[in-house]
């Protein structure tokens, strides 16, 4: 038994799902269930979480720790607004 149901996506996710399932040849139903089927077996309530290892930039003294302030995070940012605007 199915029950119908109205889903608002963004325009170019809604677009990206119709080609994906063209070019598997399957409808928009079966790539639905599908996706959802696994989402659910995964046991994420979040797809873009993942458990990351520390430190996430090598160093040669693994031990060693990186001692990184906000304003060095505030700073990065910034950097990388200016990298983008420059461009």
């Amino acid at each position: 038994m199915f029950m119908r149901t109205t889903v608002d996506l963004p325009d170019d996710l809604l677009t990206s799902v119709k080609v994906a399932a063209a070019e598997r040849g399957i409808s928009l139903k079966s790539l639905f269930i599908s996706a959802l089927h696994r989402e659910l077996e995964t046991g994420r309530t979040d797809i873009s979480l993942k458990r990351v290892r520390m430190p996430l930039v090598p160093t040669r003294h693994p031990d060693d720790l990186i001692a990184v302030s906000n304003d060095d995070i505030e700073q990065a940012l910034a950097d990388t607004d200016a990298d983008i605007a420059a461009q």
